[in-house]
């Protein structure tokens, strides 16, 4: 009987949250779609990823972590930026700069930084004078990257992590615009 090839869950941790597809993962694991998502719900069940950082070809369901991962993303609700411009920086890098695509009190997922999962930066967030008169500085930390292949464009999820009172008030200024914004668009 032949011997089962092991693959490591690392490589393939490490190959997901590296933006690699799920027909380069087959490629590079020798797999099927099906044992593709299979390996993806293990992962999940068994708390190497979260749910939120699969990309679409690995749909996850029943697994034990989904209903904390809903409570903790739908803690605060997220608003998308579709025609607000909000941009980030990096505090300790100001030519390193990304654009804001949506927005929530607990984080912000950004297009056009580079960073890896766990990655703590600190950003200040500028935008135009009518959604935010001075900016927002706030220590946040990578949650997931995805990597659009086509592009080659970046896009990261960050939760903040620390954040001074009185740019809470202004964060939660520019969300209560952002609202606004969406419903008359």
């Amino acid at each position: 009987m032949p011997r089962k090839r092991q693959i490591k869950a690392k490589e393939v941790v490490h190959d997901v949250r590296n933006g690699m597809s799920g027909s380069q993962l087959m490629a590079k694991y020798g797999l099927t779609r099906q044992g593709l998502q299979e390996i993806a719900q293990r992962l999940v069940d068994n708390g190497l990823l979260r749910p939120s950082e699969l990309p679409s070809w690995a749909p996850i369901s029943g697994s034990r972590y989904d209903e904390v991962e809903l409570i903790r993303t739908r803690r605060f609700p997220r608003y998308g930026l579709a025609t607000v411009d909000l941009f980030v920086w990096d505090a300790e890098n100001p030519s390193v700069r990304g654009r804001v695509i949506d927005i929530s009190e607990e984080g912000i997922a950004v297009q056009g930084i580079e960073a890896q999962v766990e990655e703590t930066k600190n950003f200040l967030m500028i935008g135009h004078q009518k959604y935010l008169a001075a900016p927002i500085s706030f220590d946040a930390e990578c949650r997931w990257v995805y990597w659009d292949q086509a592009s080659g464009m970046c896009t990261s999820g960050y939760e903040i992590v620390m954040i001074a009172e009185d740019d809470v008030e202004r964060l939660r200024s520019v969300i209560d615009l952002v609202k606004i914004e969406t419903v008359h668009t």
